[in-house]
């Protein structure tokens, strides 16, 4: 017969390896914030490549874009820095990668062309950021910035603001 003693014992053990195994799988699910371990699609669907050259931008969304590359209306022309494309890079991704917010989400590094997102304040699902870099010469280069909502609710003053502040840490940063 089982004593108390050790059945009390079993229960105790039983039940720390189910907290164990439970604080295992939370920290899997928290700390999994690009997607390797579930899988991209599962989490997060999957996005279209962005076409500058055709792209119609609509009203929850906000686009500053080169004259040269994008063809349809924009809400500004972006500006020419004196840096080539890898240090223009860098400066916006030094800001990006700092925003526990913002995520990587698709790389084409090919077309220097980058999808990200972040989740706009009050916002229960993230607004996306297509970024191209364009380079013109070997010391200058541009960038194309598209922030749009893709599910919810938002407004062009909202991705407005965040496309405004993106510039504003790239020109700080250069």
């Amino acid at each position: 017969m089982v004593s108390i003693e050790k059945l009390r014992a079993r229960a105790i053990s039983i039940s720390l390896l189910i907290v164990a195994i439970g604080g295992l799988g939370w920290f899997l699910v928290v700390s999994d914030k690009d997607g390797s371990l579930f899988g991209e699609n599962l989490q997060r669907g999957s996005l279209e490549t962005v076409s500058f050259a055709t792209l119609v931008p609509n009203a929850n969304s906000y686009l500053i874009c080169p004259k040269d590359l994008c063809r349809g209306a924009t809400d500004g022309e972006a500006a020419v820095y004196d840096v080539g494309v890898a240090g223009l890079s860098r400066a916006l991704f030094a800001y990006t990668d700092r925003h526990e917010g913002i995520t990587m989400r698709k790389r084409d590094l090919m077309n220097w062309q980058f999808d990200l997102s972040e989740y706009a304040t009050g916002e229960n699902f993230p607004d996306v950021i297509t970024v191209k870099f364009i380079p013109i010469g070997e010391d200058k280069s541009t960038v194309a910035i598209y922030s749009r909502s893709v599910i919810g609710s938002s407004d062009k003053a909202q991705q407005k603001e965040r496309v405004d502040r993106w510039f504003r840490f790239i020109e700080a940063a250069l």
